[in-house]
């Protein structure tokens, strides 16, 4: 095995167990996932973005944890 062949298996292992990524709604129905943690990018950036005005979030908070339930509601309120 080459050390490209390698490092695209650890790669697809890697991107195997990462969590998935949170991602907004858009006002057409799109879906944006941004590059920052979402709570970073609405404090940077506001509810606009490249393609369009977000208006809601992708993730529901079920099962999670207070705190990591609590950065949710506030990411709620930052989009308003």
């Amino acid at each position: 095995m080459t050390t490209l062949e390698k490092l695209h298996r650890l790669e697809a292992q890697v991107a195997a167990r990462r969590a998935p990524r949170t991602g907004f709604r858009l006002e057409g129905g799109g879906m944006f996932y941004p590059d920052l943690d979402p709570l970073s990018y609405l404090l940077r950036y506001g509810t606009e973005t490249p393609r369009g005005r977000i208006t809601g979030c992708t993730d529901t908070g079920e099962g999670y944890d207070p705190i990591s339930r609590s950065f949710l509601e506030t990411i709620h309120a930052l989009i308003g």
